[in-house]
């Protein structure tokens, strides 16, 4: 399910707030990296976060850009 929120979030440039197993909040634009199971969060202040999806707790879309 986080899988396909990501992907559809990756296509309909989405803002998301992702809530990490280790209890870190992010929140930005998500894409891909070359490796399929990193995504790469581009966050408000333009910080490029990796997050490795198996780490991803829960995902809220925020809004469209």
């Amino acid at each position: 399910m986080v899988i396909s929120l990501l992907e559809n979030a990756i296509e309909l440039h989405l803002l998301l707030n992702i809530h990490l197993v280790s209890g870190e909040f992010y929140t930005g634009k998500p894409n891909w990296t070359p490796d399929p199971n990193v995504i790469v969060i581009e966050t408000e202040d333009a910080n490029m976060i990796d997050i490795s999806v198996w780490s991803i707790k829960r995902v809220k879309v925020i809004n469209k850009i």
